[in-house]
């Protein structure tokens, strides 16, 4: 990984394009495995699935009434970064340059961030992803940008 520090403008060609593959390669054999899995063992799958109905009826009730608000079905709001594939994925590593996009270390390891968290009611849309650092990542956990650079100045003036 010297050669990524050292020559940061190839990272947006090869490097990134590898990455991609080795994403989408991982995900179709996860899918498949999954498919396959739910194929086995359907009647374990249905019971499960009324087991968590059951569990979770006041739960499925606000889902299910929210989306009639809204007049139609999340599927068709949401962009999904699934269905973007490695063309967005690509795009993305290359827009940051190869590099974290909170610290700016150079990306051996790669987590996809969501800028606003799912917990403060970040959505998975293409426009709410960065990738970052692992250490910056578990770091930052479910915290917005603001608030996560506030409590490293806060133990950084405590610490001096």
């Amino acid at each position: 990984m010297d050669f990524e520090r050292t020559n940061p403008e190839v990272i947006g060609d090869e490097v990134v394009r590898a990455f991609a593959i080795e994403v989408d390669e991982r995900q179709r054999k996860q899918i498949e495995a999954v498919r396959d899995w739910k194929a086995q063992n359907k009647e374990r799958v249905r019971l499960v699935r009324k087991a968590w109905r059951e569990k979770n009826k006041e739960r499925l009730k606000e889902y299910k009434k929210s989306y009639r608000q809204a007049g139609q079905l999340k599927r068709d709001d949401v962009l999904r970064v699934r269905s973007k594939g490695a063309r967005f994925l690509i795009d993305l590593m290359a827009s940051q340059g190869g590099r974290c996009a909170l610290c700016g270390d150079g990306l051996k390891e790669r987590h996809l961030d969501h800028i606003v968290p799912r917990s403060r009611g970040g959505k998975d849309e293409a426009g709410n992803y960065r990738f970052l650092c692992p250490r910056c990542n578990y770091c930052k956990g479910g915290l917005m940008d603001d608030e996560f650079i506030l409590h490293i100045r806060k133990i950084l003036s405590y610490r001096a």
